[in-house]
């Protein structure tokens, strides 16, 4: 007999939840929130900075969508208000990197064509641009109004493309973003003199489709909120900051006093107007809004009682508002009035990467570290950690007990195959292999397991053991066990249906990617391992309300 021993590569096995997609017609048609209808042909995979976007600095370089609209009711036509393009894009200046060329921020225009009619813009325009070298290239749901008389009840043509008005050199971009997962022929690409192609959507022949959308909406979605001195912000604020102390509800302002807030540029509309009011005793405070560029707008102050008024225009994208004391005696700012709209948005909420952890719900046992073996079952267990395997009639892990949590963190054990093994494109978990023998290891802290799978004559030795307190160490090596060269894949460990929380949606992860994402919602991550990406083999589960979690790392 012939062992061919191979070389395993630990890596942790993310699971991410996604909604099963049935085969249907494309576009598809669907009601996202009350008096909203969408019509989109993506899955809003995005496909990153490179296959996933169109790189567009000259005139010459075009893209565009067509999304059919021939099964929206013509109802939905009767009731919109408005329509809206939504295009999953980006835009930055690049003159800083260019040899010979001064840096001159986002100067330049783009076109957008619907069925031959076209609306100007500047770069400017898009929400988050990039300016400069600073910062990184912020990508988001763009919406651009579109006048309902210019779609049609069938194909429309969606174009976009730089300015034929601007000069060269040609240093502002604007990037298109593409979902590469499927491809309807509904999209086209065309660089200088050639014809339009489907079969690639920009230089670096990627495929899919655009990410442009339509959305009807059936009113304006406005609201109106008050924030009050002293008390927590309010939408649209994202920050608020003030220099004096709140007494008798009031704010005294005077000299170098102000009150400072950054809107929250997710909360509201930039392409509807927003009526700022500050109701106000004594002098006249003064108001400035600035842009995301922190140039200040050209707002007039108009009085209306006691308080001051401000209309900031659309599309001016207002981030900053200041109100600061009067030159002459004190202001005492009263309250602040916000009447904007809400609008509507694809990009998902903003995750709390902060959230309010409490006192552990549970605590430490006196417990020595030991591992019980008994007939059909293994035990291992500490003054911090329980857990149990059952090894009849296969290996599974029945139990993840934390004492810190109190809680049973093995919610769905079924889900859990402490390993997976994909040989000619079926998966394999150690339910699958025959136990052949298990015994202590040598400290009598854990156990030694030895597999077979006999289908392909493939050995397993999976240990786990107590290693410092409340820590579990797992080790596994595979030998062939025939004649018969085997290739094969391996994820391990591998852990599924963990949750500490009551609700397991309220659970907290931590991966360290880019920096580290810490979140409660699903994330999904695929790179080319090595060259540009470091995924560091570690990831921490862990439940707020709780006040604890568990880590893996290999």
């Amino acid at each position: 007999m012939r062992r061919k021993p191979r070389l395993l590569v630990c890596m942790i096995g993310i699971l991410v939840t996604a909604a099963a997609v049935s085969a249907q017609q494309w576009p598809r048609i669907e009601r996202p929130a009350d008096g909203v209808t969408l019509v989109y042909d993506d899955y809003g995979a995005w496909g990153g900075a490179s296959m996933g976007t169109s790189h567009q600095t000259k005139p010459d370089y075009h893209v565009r969508k067509h999304l059919d609209l021939s099964a929206v009711p013509q109802s939905v036509f009767d009731r919109a208000k408005q329509a809206r393009l939504l295009v999953y894009m980006a835009a930055q200046d690049y003159s800083w990197n260019l040899p010979g060329v001064e840096e001159n921020g986002l100067d330049e225009n783009f076109e957008i064509a619907v069925n031959g009619n076209v609306y100007h813009y500047r770069t400017s325009d898009v929400r988050g641009a990039r300016a400069d070298s600073s910062g990184t290239l912020r990508w988001s749901w763009q919406q651009f109004d579109v006048p309902l008389r210019d779609l049609v009840r069938g194909d429309n043509v969606i174009e976009f493309r730089k300015s034929a008005r601007d000069e060269p050199p040609f240093d502002d971009f604007i990037y298109v973003g593409i979902d590469n997962t499927e491809s309807h022929g509904h999209s086209e690409y065309r660089e200088g003199e050639a014809d339009w192609t489907g079969s690639q959507l920009n230089s670096i022949n990627a495929t899919g489709e655009y990410m442009v959308r339509v959305a009807f909406l059936e009113s304006e979605q406005l609201t109106t909120s008050t924030w009050l001195p002293g008390e927590d912000r309010v939408a649209p604020m994202g920050y608020v900051d003030a220099t004096s102390v709140v007494r008798d509800g009031m704010l005294r302002l005077r000299t170098d006093d102000y009150v400072k807030v950054e809107f929250d540029p997710d909360a509201f509309d930039p392409g509807r107007p927003m009526r700022i009011t500050v109701e106000n005793v004594g002098a006249a405070p003064r108001i400035v809004v600035t842009d995301e560029q922190e140039r200040p707008l050209d707002l007039p102050l108009q009085p209306v009682g006691r308080s001051f008024r401000v209309d900031v225009p659309a599309d001016t994208h207002p981030d900053i508002l200041y109100i600061g004391a009067a030159e002459v005696a004190d202001s005492f700012i009263r309250s602040v009035t916000f009447e904007y709209s809400e609008g509507f948005t694809l990009d998902p909420p903003r995750v709390n990467m902060a959230p309010r952890i409490s006192s552990p719900a549970g605590r430490r046992v006196s417990q020595p570290g030991r591992c019980e073996i008994t007939e059909g079952g293994v035990t291992l267990q500490d003054g911090a950690i329980q857990c149990s395997f059952a090894t009849r009639p296969a290996l599974r892990m029945t139990s993840l007990y934390n004492n810190y949590a109190d809680a049973q963190m093995l919610r769905y054990p079924e889900q859990t195959h402490l390993f997976l093994l994909e040989i000619a494109g079926r998966r394999y978990g150690a339910e699958d292999f025959d136990v052949e023998v298990i015994g202590h290891t040598e400290d009598n802290r854990g156990f030694v397991a030895s597999l077979l799978l006999p289908e392909h004559d493939l050995r397993a030795t999976l240990e786990v053991a107590l290693a410092d307190s409340g820590q579990l160490s797992m080790y596994l090596a595979m030998a062939n066990a025939g004649d018969t060269a085997i290739d094969f894949k391996t994820a391990f460990p591998q852990l599924g249906g963990l949750a500490i929380s009551g609700n397991p949606a309220d659970d907290y992860y931590m991966f360290p990617a880019w920096g580290g994402i810490i979140a409660s919602a699903n994330t999904s991550l695929r790179t080319a391992y090595g060259e540009n990406t470091a995924w560091w083999q570690m990831i921490d589960l862990f439940s707020p309300d709780r006040g604890a979690g568990m880590a893996l790392r290999c």
